[in-house]
């Protein structure tokens, strides 16, 4: 008789023990991603980056071995970001002659104009936009030091979470599918979906920066800039910016030449900056997304907007990739768990 009340105890304290467990395990994974989130963009980037890099990884492996295939990757995906981004600051700093010059003589034209303009000295809206300036540089190179150490960071861990990430191949994901509510086949499919959605937004996203910052660097070209390759470089960059775009390169450049009374360079610069880029990105941008991540535009934007809100510009290219995986989510679980409305409808 007291072998039924022994058991219920015994339930009852694996029942208290696995509660208290369980809380124990909420909190420590509570503090861990409360101590992540500086360095999200960096963790968040780590399977996106190891998924691109995968196949290039594969067909390394069978001539310098698993570890040294990861190394070599990863210092080609190094050279290819960063490369760019200390050429693209070597050009900016030789474009500050450029740019005074070009400062005195928009000051010229303004004095040039009819009307209350012409009073005005160009000597003096020079010094008081120099000096202006001045406090605009010293205000921003503390945000600037600081987001480029930021950026440094966040590439560090992105390239040390792929390398781990790519030489566990598999053992990673199978060590992730044992905790999800799916079955082995679904969890498999999400991460298919998330493979497809990255390549194709990265891909996508490449293609149409690269053609879209060439046909910028042909209307800085035709319209006689001394720079259209640096300027064509900043407007691909530029494409990663939502919504707004490589709109800060080709407007100014339509505005300078109005007020040089230039109006076929600028309507050179809406052709080649704005016309001709639009048609690139729908063309290859979307049709890219479409057919390798299986993405609806919508999705691409929007994923855009809400990974650039959260982690910052990295967010562009594993943003779509997470809205994607998020939509499959919802599809994954009616299949599997049913809805639970529908259910009580049908009782």
């Amino acid at each position: 008789m007291t072998q039924p009340s022994v058991a219920n105890g015994e339930r009852r304290d694996h029942s208290a023990g696995s509660r208290a467990a369980l809380l124990l395990v909420a909190a420590g994974v509570a503090v861990t991603l409360v101590g992540a989130l500086p360095i999200a963009a960096g963790l968040l980037a780590a399977p996106s980056l190891a998924v691109i890099c995968r196949p290039l990884h594969r067909r390394l492996a069978t001539h310098v071995g698993a570890h040294g295939a990861a190394v070599v990757v990863l210092l080609i995906v190094w050279i290819v970001l960063v490369v760019p981004s200390v050429w693209l600051a070597k050009m900016a700093i030789q474009q500050v002659p450029d740019a005074v010059k070009s400062l005195h003589h928009g000051a010229d034209l303004l004095r040039a104009m009819p009307g209350p303009l012409a009073s005005v000295n160009a000597d003096t809206v020079v010094a008081r936009i120099g000096a202006k300036s001045v406090g605009w540089i010293s205000a921003a190179v503390g945000p600037a030091a600081g987001s480029i150490a930021h950026a440094i960071a966040d590439l560090s861990i992105a390239l040390l979470g792929a390398y781990f990430l790519i030489v566990s191949d598999d053992a990673a994901w199978r060590a992730v599918r044992r905790w999800l509510p799916f079955s082995p086949a679904g969890s498999d499919e999400l991460r298919d979906t998330f493979t497809d959605a990255t390549r194709g937004t990265l891909l996508g996203t490449i293609a149409s920066a690269v053609l879209q910052g060439a046909s910028i660097g042909v209307g800085f070209r035709l319209i006689g800039s001394s720079a259209p390759a640096f300027w064509g470089a900043v407007g691909g960059f530029a494409t990663l910016i939502p919504v707004v775009g490589n709109a800060v390169v080709w407007v100014p450049a339509v505005i300078a030449s109005l007020l040089h009374r230039e109006y076929g360079a600028a309507l050179m610069m809406i052709a080649f900056g704005k016309l001709v880029p639009a048609i690139l990105n729908q063309v290859v941008r979307v049709s890219i997304s479409r057919r390798v991540g299986n993405m609806h535009p919508m999705i691409t934007l929007l994923g855009a907007l809400i990974g650039v809100r959260l982690v910052g510009a990295v967010g562009v290219l594993i943003g779509p990739a997470f809205v994607q995986c998020s939509i499959a989510l919802i599809h994954l679980y009616e299949r599997e768990y049913g809805l639970p409305w529908a259910t009580a409808k049908v009782e």
